[in-house]
């Protein structure tokens, strides 16, 4: 805690109360970490004063510092320094003057809690054996059989007066000599060294004095029948580019030690390293990278040469690929920084021209080199979503997400860049993306406007490869999921479910089940525009169709038509569930595999059920006359089919014969009902009034038969069942000319 050369200032508060001023000191000698506690009594024989009224110093020689407690009032200084020279003098042999003191009783029950650890003898470390041939089981099994409480005196032991560099010296003795079962020892000496966990003892196991001969003893593991050449490999396969010089030779170092690191963790010692190792060892590749990165930062003239090569060199040669390599490394590395660096370094990178070089790389035909500016891209999106998205939108973003897009059609699609893209798309499009809403509104009209729509012609084209087509629905899928209003319209305006169910007439399985997964994903919102779309325009005719001929094949088209239904019938989407129910029962009956059409069929049932108990408890609150009474009778003997709950929009409706009513210019709804035993005449059939059309008799003899049947013209309203919708104006002028009232 303590600064050499100057006094350390601690303000404490609340000391005036004597009752905590004793709490106070054994807090502030903790903090200044001073061995004042404990069987080290050295501090007694510093020398201690009193340098003002709320100031006490000493020097504390192990530290050679002087240290200075500053406290807010003069009353707690004096307390405080009263209560040192009392301790003070009975360290000394002195009693003080009332007995034991206060700090004294403190002392005391502060050790009585610690007495398991006192009772137990301390334990300390196994000295560890000369190194040689002949002890080398033993330090061996020395630093096997550590343990918590030893740990830190071995690493001590290790790293003093060079042990470690005489360990490694008779490695080479026994590789000279051939001894292959004490090589087999060594092995595990520095396997278990690495297993201590101590990030100094790796540094110097792996600096360059070291490495070799480190790699050189891990290569004769017992359990690896072929032995491998790990030194081979670091010395004739790896090879270090500089694409641009970096002049600092501590880099250079830290550069190399992380590669070793590395290796360390990923190929030599895999299987045996623990978790906690692996932890240390990750961060040390981790530290080491970002003190390069920084110091690459720092230098002035680095990222501006880097630059120029980039500009210099041909866009398909060896060279210029390593540069750009080495730029998406940088980016990458600088993710991990502090978010004031990342700021510093991304806004350096563009200032001397890092989106002209995405251009190329995302325009140039190699795969590698797609891959590297995809990764910056990547990178860019991780540090700031709303600086990409508003570089995009000018001039120059625009051609350079046309380059992003525009590949999407053409990428390989064995190449997993394709998918690359996809994922950076669907974070551009991300509303949790920006904080900025007229930002993020701007960036998806563009995206909408521009791109969206040629993606979705490219579903009718017969050219299309497959894996394109999954990636036109992954993107689909995703803006149905988070661009709730925005998605309806464009869905609406581009007869999107027509082109994705054609894709259910696709040879290849994988399309007709990424088109019901598509279905599934509207419907999963469970939002009244996908339901009554997919109602009125009968959208299941052709997907069961497909799973009709499908048969009992238990196949991935099977699974995701099973759990569509399963899905309906658990959410109780109950507009669907009569839909099913009543239009695909003869397709649908078959299925005694699975329980799911039978709870189907049961949970309408129940929604019938349900509908015609509120019926009859709205009908007897309504009327109580006779004609209440014929409507509850007819209701018992029907039974009322629910068609719409709550969910539907008030613009639906139904006539009594399962035809299709359009209110208001709203989507028609069309249904199949099954017709009951019992001959209803159809002026008996009683109009539904819960959310409903109510109809007149047939047998009227209404002059304005243009709206008989429909609804209920009173003024400038309709009645539907107990709501009333206000007639638009354009809607009335049009009644009025053909003399409707």
């Amino acid at each position: 805690m303590a600064d050499v050369g100057r006094p350390k200032r601690i303000v404490l508060y609340g000391t005036r109360l004597q009752t905590h001023a004793m709490r106070t000191i054994r807090r502030v000698l903790l903090l200044l970490s001073t061995p004042l506690l404990g069987t080290h009594r050295s501090w007694i024989w510093v020398w201690w004063g009193n340098a003002g009224d709320s100031i006490i110093t000493w020097t504390d020689a192990d530290l050679g510092a002087e240290i200075a407690l500053s406290f807010q009032d003069a009353g707690g200084c004096g307390y405080v320094w009263e209560q040192i020279a009392k301790y003070q003098a009975h360290a000394q042999g002195f009693q003080p003057p009332h007995g034991v003191d206060e700090y004294e009783q403190l002392r005391r029950r502060s050790e009585g809690s610690q007495e398991f650890l006192q009772r137990r003898p301390a334990q300390q470390p196994t000295r560890l054996p000369e190194p040689s041939t002949s002890n080398l089981c033993r330090i061996e099994e020395v630093i096997r059989e550590n343990s918590l409480f030893t740990r830190e005196g071995l690493v001590v032991q290790l790293l003093h007066e060079g042990y470690l560099r005489k360990v490694l010296d008779v490695f080479r003795d026994l590789e000279d000599l051939e001894d292959g079962d004490r090589l087999k020892t060594m092995h595990a000496v520095i396997q278990n060294i690495f297993l201590l966990n101590d990030a100094g003892l790796i540094e110097a196991m792996l600096c360059e004095e070291n490495i070799m001969d480190v790699m050189g003893a891990l290569e004769y593991d017992p359990t690896i029948s072929k032995k491998p050449e790990h030194r081979n490999f670091l010395k004739e396969k790896v090879m270090f580019k500089e694409v641009v010089p970096i002049h600092d030779v501590a880099i250079k170092a830290k550069i190399h030690q992380a590669y070793h690191i590395g290796y360390v963790k990923d190929v030599v010692l895999p299987r045996v390293l623990d978790d906690a190792t692996f932890g240390t060892l990750s961060s040390m590749v981790l530290f080491n990278n970002m003190d390069v990165v920084v110091a690459l930062h720092n230098d002035q003239d680095f990222v501006q040469t880097l630059f120029q090569k980039v500009q210099s060199y041909q866009c398909f040669g060896a060279e210029w690929l390593d540069l750009v390599g080495f730029l998406r490394e940088l980016c990458s590395l600088a993710r991990h920084l502090q978010p004031s660096y990342q700021t510093s370094i991304f806004n350096k990178l563009i200032q001397f021209g890092l989106f002209d070089c995405l251009g190329q790389l995302l325009d140039n035909p190699a795969d590698q080199a797609k891959r590297h500016g995809l990764d910056i891209l990547q990178s860019l999106m991780q540090h700031d979503p709303l600086l990409l998205k508003r570089v995009l939108l000018e001039e120059k973003g625009n051609k350079l997400f046309g380059l992003l897009i525009g590949g999407l059609t053409s990428m390989p699609k064995d190449s997993g860049i394709a998918w690359q893209v996809v994922e950076i798309v669907k974070l551009l499009l991300d509303p949790e993306s920006s904080d900025s809403k007229d930002d993020q509104n701007k960036f998806l009209e563009f995206f909408y406007g521009m791109y969206l729509g040629r993606l979705v012609d490219m579903l009718a084209y017969e050219s299309t490869s497959t894996e394109i087509l999954l990636l036109i629905m992954e993107l689909l899928s995703f803006c149905v999921q988070y661009h709730s209003i925005r998605a309806q319209y464009f869905v609406l305006q581009n007869d999107v479910f027509d082109k994705v169910l054609h894709l259910l007439l696709k040879r290849d399985k994988v399309l007709p089940v990424a088109a019901v997964r598509f279905l599934r994903a509207c419907i999963g919102l469970k939002e009244k525009f996908y339901i009554s779309h997919i109602i009125s325009r009968r959208l299941f005719d052709l997907v069961m169709e497909v799973f009709q001929k499908n048969g009992h094949r238990y196949n991935l088209l099977n699974s995701v038509v099973l759990e569509l239904l399963e899905f309906i019938k658990h959410e109780n989407i109950a507009p669907l569930v009569a839909h099913v129910v009543e239009c695909y029962d003869s397709m649908l009956s078959s299925i005694d595999y699975v329980e799911t059409y039978r709870q189907l069929k049961a949970r309408a049932r129940e929604n019938r059920g349900t509908f015609n108990e509120e019926r009859q408890e709205q009908l007897k609150a309504s009327g109580t006359g006779h004609e209440g009474r014929e409507e509850i009778r007819r209701c018992n003997i029907e039974g009322i089919e629910l068609q719409c709950d709550g969910q539907c929009n008030s613009g639906e409706g139904y006539d009594g014969e399962g035809k299709s009513v359009e209110i208001d210019g709203g989507d028609a709804i069309q249904t199949r009902r099954e017709e009951n035993n019992l001959a209803i005449p159809k002026h008996d059939r009683p109009g539904l009034q819960l959310g409903l059309v109510s109809y007149e008799d047939d047998d009227s003899d209404d002059e304005n038969g243009a709206m008989s049947g429909l609804c209920t013209i009173t003024g400038d309203k309709r009645l539907i069942g107990d709501a009333e919708i206000v007639e638009p104006e354009s809607e009335k002028k049009s009644r009025k000319e053909n003399g409707c009232v």
